[in-house]
């Protein structure tokens, strides 16, 4: 656990702060003051209180001031000094930074009122908050906040445990295999669609949503076009259940199914892998080692 203490030094007062790097999938969550647009864009951030560890101030500001409770912290991305000599105060404000992942469903912006100001500011103060893509789409934080953002690489650290589960397996030319972004939905959509899957076009929400919370979560591509999937979930020790596994018609028999299917085990190598499928994928599966149970599923309603 980190530990921070407010202090006064003989010239400049140091005070404890937060500052939280909020994604979901390849997104940042950011926000903007509409009545005070001189602000500028902002992260969630605010005063650590008095005996509270950061970690435990960086979740309370970020559900305070976003209205959001599904957040886990996934990464402590070090500390920094910001010195409020330019505007006027004998301040320095020592800033624990955090990457904090939102693991439900959001609207693409909202309103959220902070009903208690870290400032003194005069309560309520509304936000309006936006995500933005990772990390084109990301504007100039205001008052030095983005200082760390290039540390979150959320989406890098997956796609270096694919490269590395790549090792050893053969693909057609031109054919490659990646963790998948918010990005590549559409895509999913349509493949799915055109196999008969039809809940990603009719629950897009809970489609996505499901996506964004499971792991492994891979796609093949041909250049730029998604020609498969896979998406799975695993206990990380003894269970990889594979929810979906999709190649696009034209391009099976080419060894696609196949090299996902063993990424994602080497991407969960201790586990055994479980899933269902209907009797025209038992030749495939056979072929790849697996054993024929029986199994049961009850749809939802």
């Amino acid at each position: 656990m980190l530990h921070i203490a407010n202090s006064t030094t003989t010239s400049k007062t140091i005070t404890g702060k937060v500052v939280a790097y909020i994604t979901q999938g390849d997104k940042l969550l950011v926000f903007s003051h509409p009545a005070f647009p001189e602000a500028g864009i902002q992260v969630p951030a605010g005063t650590i209180k008095e005996g509270e560890a950061p970690e435990e101030a960086v979740l309370r500001e970020a559900r305070e001031e976003t209205g959001l409770d599904e957040l886990e912290i996934r990464s402590f991305l070090g500390v920094q000094d910001y010195d409020l000599a330019a505007y006027g105060r004998a301040e320095i404000h020592r800033r624990y930074f955090f990457h904090l992942e939102f693991c439900g469903e959001a609207p693409a912006t909202w309103r959220h009122y902070e009903n208690d100001p870290s400032d003194g500011s005069p309560a309520p103060i509304e936000f309006e908050f936006f995500w933005v893509r990772l990390p084109d789409e990301v504007p100039e934080l205001s008052g030095g906040q983005g200082a760390l953002l290039s540390e979150v690489g959320f989406d890098d650290d997956r796609q270096r445990l694919v490269e590395s589960a790549l090792s050893g397996i053969t693909l057609p030319t031109d054919v490659a295999i990646r963790a998948w972004t918010d990005a590549d939905f559409p895509s999913i959509q349509r493949l799915s669609s055109t196999e008969g899957w039809p809940t990603p076009e009719n629950r897009p929400d809970d489609a996505l949503a499901a996506w964004r919370q499971s792991w492994p979560a891979l796609v093949a591509t041909d250049g730029e076009t998604v020609i498969g999937f896979l998406r799975a979930l695993t206990d990380g020790a003894v269970t990889t259940y594979i929810a979906e596994l999709l190649v696009e018609p034209r391009w099976r028999g080419k060894g696609i199914g196949r090299a996902l299917v063993e990424t994602c085990h080497n991407l969960c190598p201790s586990t055994r892998l479980d899933l269902l499928t209907t009797g025209s994928g038992d030749r495939f599966y056979e072929a790849a080692g697996f054993r024929h149970f029986g199994g049961y599923r009850k749809s939802y309603r």
